[in-house]
């Protein structure tokens, strides 16, 4: 691809350290998800490509010499195919940093290269138009999976994890977009989104907490400042009929985390493991969205790697639970007694209490009520099952909400979101 030093835009100053920076970002990412196969761009065509993206009305500098580069810039600013990928990218750093690079390493993919990298003369000869909207169209079908990826770690509350860089961010992303389970479980999720997600926030009295309204009473911390300053016989009076104007006070009641226990046995094979994955991910976001620790196991035979989330996630964190339920494979037996034991453990073990475990299966198992009831009580937590097809009579006795699966769809998901409350 050529590689000319002067930009393409109108009222882009190339020479400023940002641009710079920005180009340089997306050489980077380019060289990174290649694995150096492609020659890292000019940092001013990719400046170009990022800001024809990032951009709500660019402009192309119609006065600039005729190349490959503003080929290629125009085909994102003038095209109707182009204003579809920038209707994904206009004005958010992170994903027009994606875009710009899945699309020059497009570009490489596709388009000759001349045989005479300064010669911009005759370019239409050389280059189809129609093969550059055949390359957006490309590019924004992966942009499109990979922001609903990137609205799903976030919990559909884009600014609740702490972005560690953009570069590996993005790179994760990538990713985790040319996973082959991720499109079907996506597609699960489509119901859900932002539904049932909404925090229903409880509170308990507590004389130091937020102002929430008002209330009589003799109180006198909490008094509204005016009736301090009535006639001193009005004011003994209220205070011992108990009839002071106060603050109602509280502080919001403390949830414990959310601990997600999914069975990967060889029975949960096909459309159960992958609705039971969209589960694990919607809860993933309910945690997100409430402050709420997350805990993950998988198991079968045996309870596999636990991962867990703080109340303050980074993308770090968030990109390997995605990858974890994205990536497992359902396969072996199955021991729920065991595997719920050791969540509860996790639990005592790490001093936390009124746990919600959520354990989600198809109950392909005889379970052992009597260690599942003990460990309960010590750390005061709660059992909800999700049965998919199936029923366990001893799940359904110790358990607090027991739910059937069935039609595996986003309906069945809000049932357990809203049951986790």
């Amino acid at each position: 691809m050529s590689t000319y030093e002067k930009g393409c835009l109108k009222g882009i100053d190339y020479n400023s350290p940002l641009v710079k920076y920005r180009g340089e970002k997306v050489s980077r990412l380019v060289s990174l998800i290649s694995g150096k196969t492609i020659k890292k761009p000019s940092e001013t065509l990719a400046a170009d490509i990022y800001y024809a993206l990032y951009l709500p009305a660019p402009v192309v500098n119609e006065s600039s010499e005729p190349s490959l580069n503003k080929e290629i810039v125009e085909s994102l600013v003038q095209t109707n195919t182009g204003l579809k990928l920038r209707s994904k990218t206009t004005l958010d750093k992170v994903v027009s940093t994606i875009a710009a690079s899945i699309y020059i390493i497009k570009l490489h993919e596709n388009i000759p290269q001349p045989s005479d990298p300064s010669h911009g003369q005759g370019l239409n000869n050389i280059v189809d138009k129609n093969k550059f909207e055949d390359i957006i169209n490309e590019t924004l079908t992966d942009v499109e999976k990979i922001s609903e990826i990137r609205l799903t770690l976030e919990g559909y509350e884009p600014g609740s994890l702490s972005v560690y860089s953009v570069e590996d961010y993005s790179l994760e992303l990538i990713k985790l977009a040319r996973e082959a389970d991720v499109k079907r479980i996506l597609e699960i999720l489509e119901g859900v989104k932002g539904k049932g997600l909404s925090k229903t926030r409880k509170y308990q009295p507590f004389r130091r907490g937020e102002k929430l309204g008002f209330e009589l009473g003799s109180d006198v911390e909490r008094a509204v400042p005016r009736e301090l300053f009535v006639d001193d016989e009005l004011l003994y009076y209220k205070l011992a009929q108990g009839k002071l104007l106060l603050y109602s006070k509280v502080i919001e009641e403390s949830t414990g985390p959310i601990y997600v226990l999914v069975d990967k046995s060889g029975s949960m094979e096909g459309d159960k493991i992958r609705w039971a994955k969209a589960l694990a991910l919607s809860l993933y976001m309910k945690s997100i969205k409430h402050r709420r620790e997350f805990y993950l196991r998988f198991f079968d035979s045996q309870p596999h790697g636990l991962l867990k989330l703080s109340k303050n996630p980074d993308s770090r964190d968030a990109v390997k639970i995605f990858e974890y339920i994205a990536t497992m494979k359902s396969a072996g037996g199955t021991d729920i007694t065991r595997a719920v034991v050791t969540a509860l453990l996790d639990i005592h073990r790490d001093g936390l209490k009124y746990a919600t475990l959520v354990l989600i299966t198809d109950g392909v198992d005889r379970v052992s009520e009597r260690p599942i009831r003990e460990e309960l009580a010590k750390t005061q937590s709660s059992l909800i099952t999700v049965m998919i097809k199936g029923d366990n009579k001893n799940l359904r006795t110790i358990s607090k909400e027991y739910l059937k699966a069935v039609k595996l769809n986003g309906d069945e998901i809000l049932r357990v979101i809203e049951a986790v409350d």
